[in-house]
């Protein structure tokens, strides 16, 4: 009787009951012959020290083979470093499955002219240069290639979403300075207020508006960059 008591009172406790093994495998049910209890043996370490440090090397080769793979997306030119923009045009397609580009209606460079997305043709109204911001480094202007007196801004300088994203006369200040945020092949392009511009609602059909947003990592948000 004793020994049903003692044994009661391990597995109410906690403790390991009489009979089990002194180590039991991870939640593998023992019984205990003394009172024809199951008892769910406590979960031991997962790790040993030889498991642990395999482990630890695996995450290190993890990590440098990522490494490598975004080291030969940037030599492909899938991955575009910033400075491989400097000195060419490129179109800002729309990241989707039919092929938009942020687009210069009609080749307007007229100032206050809204940007929109329409079916990509590369031509000069559908081109734009990256050159360095002289005044903010890391950020670029956005010229138009059909007249680099003109850049991609928002003239007003604003915070507030649905602005549009105009055509206007270049001037190296804050309404004209983008940080281009790369992610893998996907870019987006990012003002000092931290607005960014966007294909509104996500809509793939020509002549949708492009407008500033809050940024919000938002497909409508993401665009792909095409050297030329």
């Amino acid at each position: 009787m004793r020994e049903i008591r003692n044994a009661r009172s391990a597995v109410r406790g906690g403790r390991r009951a009489p009979g089990c093994p002194p180590t039991p495998l991870s939640q593998r049910l023992c019984y205990s012959r003394a009172i024809g209890v199951l008892h769910r043996a406590p979960k031991p370490d997962r790790w040993g020290a030889r498991e642990r440090k395999e482990h630890t090397l695996n995450s290190r080769r993890l990590l440098v083979n990522i490494a490598a793979f975004v080291s030969l997306l940037t030599v492909t030119g899938a991955v575009a470093p910033s400075a491989d923009a400097q000195g060419y045009e490129a179109a800002i397609e729309f990241n989707g499955p039919r092929l938009l580009c942020l687009n210069d209606p009609q080749g307007n460079t007229a100032n206050g002219v809204q940007l929109n997305v329409w079916e990509c043709n590369f031509t000069t109204r559908q081109l734009f240069a990256f050159v360095p911001s002289s005044n903010e480094p890391g950020d670029y202007l956005l010229k138009l290639a059909g007249d680099t007196s003109k850049c991609l801004a928002d003239p007003w300088d604003s915070y507030e979403d649905g602005i549009k994203l105009e055509v206007y006369t270049c001037s190296d200040t804050r309404a004209f300075q983008w940080e281009w945020a790369q992610f893998f092949s996907t870019s987006e392009f990012v003002n000092p207020n931290g607005m960014v511009f966007g294909n509104k609602d996500g809509l793939r059909k020509n002549g949708n508006p492009v407008v500033m947003w809050e940024r919000n990592w938002g497909p409508d948000q993401d665009w792909l960059v095409q050297l030329f």
